[in-house]
């Protein structure tokens, strides 16, 4: 039921509230955490500004850069477009700050008691009391201060030492748990790193700085129990500074950076090239070509035909631009929306207007300066380019993607994300078709709600690859051919394993072990099976009507898992035969004695004389015996005990191999080890699929008289003991479904 969009949140210190503050004079709410209803409400008035009152008598030599500090006593008055940020202090009362400069102090029942104008002038943006509640630090944008006030009158206690802040502002603010020190961050920039400004003394004393966010401007500050802050870089990243005033640790985000990339970011004629930095300080020039399907960093430098964007024109002046609010074309101001701030510009190739691009928007400009089209961008517009044709406008925004768009009517043709590795990148289209790098197709997905009482699910489009990966089409979306979406993503969505939890813990001391499990069917859909494994094979299966399990409702199911650590595993299959993600966990064995030896089941077929006399070999027959003999040697040394079932001639006919995979599946359990010894003919059929052929094989009849590389492969991975493969035939490589091997396997038998 919000008015406008939320900026800040804030729960109260009992967990009880939780705080919003709202966009465009809404002021803020104040909803139970109990059943999320309304607690309180409080709008912003505008009676037509505030009323000059004494300025305050502080006058540190710090608090430079703000106005004259007013007082009133008519707090109602304060007028403000937004309530920027809000916090609770222990007490459980409410400070907001507002970007025209004003701040409001509430009591514990949402009450206002005070509100003034700040004395570092418009545009506050955090307010954070000091642990103990008698002082609020106040940060800025756009002005190098910080203040600290009263918290019982606002009024100016002292301004910290900016000494040597010559850049930037410190628009973030958090005091460490015990009140010792206060800290500062934003965008001030020193040696190309954000630091982190720290005062001893409660914020009075020494300052010192530490460099925090490597790249982009920190964006959050809060305290650390152990003394210390954690910080948030606007990248993103995610660190912590300890009580030492040293960097523990920094997160930085995979995407690139595009910042500050400019002429840097260029493209080919038609738009289907295009070369970008992966990082604002340089980095990597990288270059993807969309009909090559390639994506090379380091690449060599772009030639002639690669332009960059166009920025200078007698026809089209642009100024006030960069960083700024009130950009010009031609001298005439441009339509913005408030406080949208412009980082990126290119003019039309015929002079015909400008597209800029804003940390909020891109839009395209006429000569005369009227809006032909804007959309919201999926990130700040750090860098744009125009074909030269005027046809195509593209993009890079600060969400990592470079997209193209329309230059008509602003229609996005095509996105792109190349992964900061290199190595990972995919394009995609509006209607959800993609093309990736191997991968790739793990990187973007379709974000699922369940409404608003349920955590939504993700889906990597990956798992759709049979519906959505067509690079026929992704290929020609530059040539903004209409193409159809394949349908509703509802339809092919697989079953979840929301929970999967060993109700004993991490740790183990007995094989028999009781796991917890909630499964969700997909929408439309019904659960076909649970399967359990443990180290990949499995140990318990669920089958039949299993409607009683698929609400997400939490079920116990006991399994045996090996005398070894181990890793579980639960997949669940629906009834359109689509198979949900692993949930995994990990177990640690901490019984007595670890593991026995595991027992090993061997079935060993070796075929030299074929039924057909044209085929018969020399020695596979002898082949499978010796292994099998060799094994059996084991026996009670490297394994349990060794059982073996060997097939030789015209015993490993089609039939006879076929019951020795069942006795495998039907005697070896979970923790032994089960094999399978081929010796004989193998043959590829016309797709190059592989077939081992038995003694009454057919190589013109191979799908229905041999043993194809599926049917092995699903006997082997359906056991729950884990399987050992040896083939001694021709065109082995092939035997998993691979069949490129088999040219291999075949070279290196000829040399």
């Amino acid at each position: 039921d919000l008015p406008h969009r939320g900026l800040h949140l804030a729960f109260s210190p009992d967990g009880r509230h939780l705080a919003v503050t709202i966009k465009n004079g809404h002021g803020f709410r104040v909803y139970r955490i109990s059943d999320f209803t309304l607690a309180a409400a409080r709008p912003v008035v505008h009676p037509g500004g505030l009323p000059a009152g004494d300025a305050n008598d502080v006058t540190d030599a710090n608090c430079r850069g703000g106005v004259a500090y007013l007082d009133t006593d008519n707090p109602e008055g304060v007028s403000a477009p937004s309530s920027g940020w809000v916090e609770f202090d222990a007490q459980g009362r409410l400070v907001t700050v507002s970007l025209d400069g004003s701040i409001r102090l509430f009591d514990a029942e949402y009450n206002l008691l005070r509100a003034r104008r700040l004395p570092g002038g418009d545009w506050p943006t955090s307010a954070s009391f000091s642990p103990d509640g008698t002082l609020i630090a106040i940060g800025y944008s756009e002005h190098q201060r910080v203040d600290v006030l009263s918290a019982e009158d606002l009024s100016l206690q002292f301004c910290p030492d900016m000494t040597g802040i010559d850049n930037g502002d410190m628009w973030r603010t958090a005091w460490s748990a015990d009140g010792r020190y206060l800290y500062a961050g934003g965008e001030y920039e020193r040696d190309g790193k954000h630091p982190v400004r720290r005062w001893d003394a409660g914020g009075r004393g020494i300052a010192k700085d530490v460099a925090a966010a490597s790249a982009q401007s920190v964006t959050y500050l809060a305290p650390r129990a152990e003394g210390g802050v954690y910080f948030a870089g606007s990248e993103p990243a995610l660190g912590a500074i300890d009580e030492h005033h040293i960097k523990l640790f920094e997160w930085r985000s995979p995407i690139a950076d595009f910042r500050d990339m400019g002429r840097a970011f260029r493209i080919s004629a038609d738009g289907s090239e295009v070369y970008f930095r992966t990082a604002r300080d340089g980095g990597a020039v990288a270059h993807f070509a969309l009909a090559t399907r390639a994506l090379t960093l380091d690449a060599p430098p772009p030639g002639a035909e690669f332009t960059p964007p166009r920025l200078d024109s007698p026809a089209m002046a642009v100024a006030d631009w960069k960083g700024g609010y009130a950009p010009t074309l031609n001298g005439a101001p441009l339509a913005l929306f408030p406080y949208e701030r412009t980082e990126s510009y290119a003019v039309v190739p015929d002079d015909s207007g400008i597209v800029l691009g804003t940390r909020w928007r891109v839009i395209r400009y006429g000569a005369s300066g009227d809006v032909l089209w804007g959309f919201q961008a999926p990130g700040e517009t750090w860098a744009l380019n125009i074909t030269p044709d005027d046809r195509l406008a593209v993009a890079a925004f600060g969400d990592g993607s470079i997209r193209w768009y329309r230059m008509e009517d602003g229609g996005e043709l095509l996105a792109f994300f190349p992964h900061r590795d290199g190595a990972r990148w995919v394009a995609w289209t509006p209607t959800g078709h993609y093309l990736a790098s191997p991968g790739g197709d793990s990187l973007i997905g379709w974000h699922v709600n369940r409404g608003s009482e349920k955590s939504a699910d993700f889906y990597a489009v990956g798992r759709f690859r049979d519906v959505y990966y067509r690079p026929d089409i992704v290929r020609r979306a530059l040539d903004a051919e209409t193409v159809a979406a394949p349908g509703d993503i509802a339809e092919l969505l697989p079953p979840t394993v929301a929970s999967l939890v060993h109700t004993g813990g991490g740790e183990v001391s007995r094989p028999r072990v009781t796991l917890e499990i909630s499964v969700r069917a997909a929408p439309g859909d019904t659960l076909r099976a649970v399967q359990v494994r443990a180290d990949g094979r499995p140990i318990a299966q669920l089958e039949g009507d299993l409607a009683d399990l698929a609400d997400g409702a939490a079920f116990e199911i006991p399994v045996t898992v090996p005398r070894h650590n181990s890793e579980i595993s639960v997949v669940a299959e629906g009834t359109r035969g689509t198979v949900s993600e692993a949930a995994r966990l990990a177990l640690r064995w901490a019984g007595d004695g670890g593991e026995k030896r595991p027992d090993l089941y061997l079935l060993a077929a070796g075929v030299s004389e074929y039924a057909a006399e044209a085929l018969r070999l020399n020695f596979a027959h002898k082949d499978a015996r010796d292994f099998a003999e060799e094994l059996g040697k084991q026996d009670g040394r490297a394994y349990g005990r060794v059982h073996l079932r060997i097939l030789s001639d015209f015993e490993a006919s089609g039939a006879a191999l076929r019951d020795g995979l069942a006795w495998l599946k039907r005697e070896a359990r979970a923790g032994d080890f089960a094999a399978l010894f081929l010796a004989g003919h193998g043959v590829d059929d016309a797709a190059g699929r592989y077939f081992f052929l038995p003694h009454d094989g057919d190589p013109e009849r191979l799908a229905d008289t041999a043993l194809g590389y599926g049917e092995i492969k699903q006997a082997l991975t359906s056991l729950p003991a884990r399987s050992l493969l040896f083939v001694d035939t021709c065109r082995a490589g092939g035997v998993w479904g691979r069949p490129g091997w088999s040219m291999i396997c075949r070279a290196r038998r000829m040399a």
